[in-house]
C-alpha cells in the first residue's frame, strides 16, 4: 500500500536535534512550531494542489520582505495556547493516512494552528493578515 513520509523523509534538525514531527503543531498549513525558517508546500485534499502551494509561496515572499524592512534574520511560529485541543493531520479516514497519522504533525482546533483544507479562508490567513501574525517570533 501507499506510504507516508512527512516531508519526504528529509532528516531536519534543530540545535543538532532531529525534528521530531508528531510533536509539533502545524502553522498556517505551512510552517510547524519550534522550527525556525521553514515553510514546505502542501497543496488541498479536497481542490487543486497548486492553489495552496501558491498562496504559501506567496505568503514565504511576505515574510521574507517584512524580515528585510524589520532587520529580522529569522522567524518561528510558537504553540497554540490549549496544546490539548489537537486534531489529526489530515481530515481523510483513508486507510494510508490513519496508518501514517502518529508520524504526522499534529493541528490545533483554533487558527492559525489549525489546517483548514480551505482556499477561501487559507487565502484570507495567508494574504490578507499581517506577515508578523499572533504566534510568530522574529529574531
Amino acid at each position: 500500500g501507499l506510504s507516508l513520509l512527512f516531508l519526504g523523509g528529509i532528516d531536519i534538525q534543530v540545535d543538532n536535534q532531529s525534528l521530531d514531527a508528531p510533536n509539533r503543531f502545524v502553522y498556517k498549513g505551512c510552517m510547524l512550531s519550534g522550527v525556525p525558517n521553514l515553510t514546505y508546500a502542501m497543496g488541498y485534499t479536497n481542490a487543486s494542489w497548486t492553489l495552496k502551494c501558491d498562496l504559501t509561496h506567496r505568503y514565504f515572499n511576505r515574510l521574507l520582505t517584512y524580515m528585510k524592512a524589520q532587520n529580522r534574520d529569522s522567524f518561528v511560529p510558537g504553540e497554540p495556547d490549549n496544546t490539548d485541543a489537537t486534531e489529526g493531520f489530515l481530515d481523510l479516514n483513508s486507510g494510508y493516512i490513519k496508518r501514517y497519522e502518529h508520524e504526522l504533525p499534529k493541528q490545533s482546533t483554533q487558527s492559525p494552528w489549525k489546517l483548514h483544507q480551505n482556499y477561501f479562508k487559507d487565502w484570507w490567513a495567508l494574504r490578507r493578515n499581517p506577515a508578523n501574525d499572533v504566534g510568530l517570533t522574529f529574531r
